[in-house]
């Protein structure tokens, strides 16, 4: 909206950690709103333009993937690990919401397939260097967890004389391509963050070693649907023999070593980030980057294609076809499982229904902003602007008068705040000129 206004590269949602709304883009990198307005310039309303990139996004990611399990496995063995890889709930989910890990995992993917590409082939071509590095740079002005990994990408390239190409032409090309999006990004943020990566926020309630834990035990759920999560001996074995193939993959290195380091790379990241400032849990679509390479390395370890495992080989198939057959029936019950719950709405999509129903009661038609610590429910289900602060659990400080002045440059002049946690929470509004703040504190 900002982009088709002339206003730039601003955002006006997020209302807690700078002083000035609208304020410069910089908690999220770039490309995914750009993707998005690009599409809402045909007439597109922004919710369906959202949900149009992230569909498209992951059909591109699952393309690209499958490329990525061909090269690492063959046809039929590439085509299991797809399934199995696709069908973990969580990053089944990425391409039914607006998120913007959808088109990150497109184009890291991408990359990685064409870097596993270029090793089987013995090589780089020109195209294969183009692709791969503008992959990954666009990745890392996708989101920020890209940065690393591009940087990780072009040591691995410098690493494979193969991949360097003669007096390091193909890596000079290569990190060219890859590093100067995002260090453009970098630059600015210093410019007008004074931080490489945005705008600072809240420190973490968590340590490192409690979010590490968390993360292993979302993995449990994931890699282990219903009714199989409640058997603690097959989640043991799970755990043993993902353990045990990330293991092998690293290794015997090839297409395996890649998955299973993008997977321990991005995973370590999520901890970091989540342990140190204040975002949610590294859980559901924080997680979903790891889980198909994960499953991936996995299943290249165990199939043991490399020249020193293959008297191994026979029964590592066997084991992973009996991992494939334990997972495959696991999603078909679960797919099963969904689709009877949803044949009637659910309390939680009826409680929903209730809080769209209640904020078009209470919330007149206008064009001024409303005040809101639900600002894309208020937007959503009103139409109206809203200027979004954080619930009270997540304010780094008190507002004040400077606050209620900003508000009211904004044309701010009506509050709507939950009370209670959404959804049917119930709602309270105040309309009033000028001072909200006292109103804020109690909520």
């Amino acid at each position: 909206m900002s982009l088709r206004a002339g206003t730039g590269l601003v955002q006006s949602v997020v209302d807690f950690w700078r002083p000035g709304v609208p304020d410069p883009l910089g908690l999220w990198p770039p490309l995914y709103p750009l993707l998005v307005a690009v599409v809402a310039a045909f007439g597109v309303p922004l919710e369906l333009a959202a949900r149009f990139v992230g569909a498209g996004s992951f059909a591109v990611f699952a393309s690209a993937f499958h490329a990525l399990a061909v090269t690492a496995l063959g046809r039929g063995g590439g085509a299991l690990a797809t399934v199995a890889a696709l069908a973990t709930l969580s990053v089944t989910r990425l391409g039914a919401f607006a998120w913007s890990e959808a088109t990150y995992l497109a184009l890291t993917t991408i990359g990685l397939a064409t870097l596993a590409r270029a090793g089987s082939a013995g090589g780089w071509t020109r195209g294969r260097a183009f692709v791969a590095g503008v992959a990954f740079g666009l990745a890392a002005v996708t989101r920020y967890a890209g940065v690393p990994v591009a940087l990780a990408a072009v040591a691995y390239v410098a690493l494979r004389p193969a991949l360097r190409g003669d007096g390091g032409r193909g890596l000079r090309s290569f990190a060219l391509q890859a590093l100067a999006l995002p260090g453009v990004g970098i630059a600015r943020n210093l410019l007008l963050f004074g931080r490489p990566f945005g705008p600072a926020l809240p420190p973490a309630e968590h340590g490192i070693a409690i979010q590490a834990f968390e993360l292993a035990r979302a993995l449990r759920w994931e890699l282990l649907p219903a009714p199989f999560d409640r058997i603690e001996v097959l989640t043991i074995a799970l755990a043993a023999a993902t353990v045990g193939g990330v293991a092998l993959a690293l290794r015997a290195g090839g297409t395996g070593r890649l998955a299973a380091g993008f997977a321990l790379a991005y995973a370590a990241l999520v901890v970091v980030a989540t342990s140190t400032s204040a975002i949610n849990a590294p859980t559901g679509r924080y997680l979903a980057p790891v889980l198909p390479f994960l499953v991936l390395a996995a299943f290249a370890g165990w199939r043991g294609r490399s020249a020193a495992d293959q008297a191994d080989a026979g029964g590592r198939r066997a084991l992973a076809t009996g991992l494939s057959a334990v997972w495959t029936i696991a999603v078909v019950l679960e797919l099963l499982g969904q689709g009877q719950a949803m044949r009637a709405p659910t309390p939680e999509i009826l409680a929903r229904r209730n809080d769209v129903r209640a904020l078009m009661r209470l919330v007149p038609a206008g064009t001024t902003p409303v005040l809101s610590d639900c600002g894309h429910l208020v937007r959503t289900a009103t139409g109206r602007a809203a200027v979004q602060i954080p619930a009270a659990g997540y304010r780094p400080r008190d507002y004040t008068a400077a606050d209620d002045a900003r508000w009211a440059r904004a044309g701010v002049n009506e509050a709507v705040f939950a009370a209670g946690e959404p959804p049917a929470g119930g709602w309270e509004r105040i309309a009033v000129e000028g001072r909200f703040t006292w109103w804020v504190r109690s909520r």
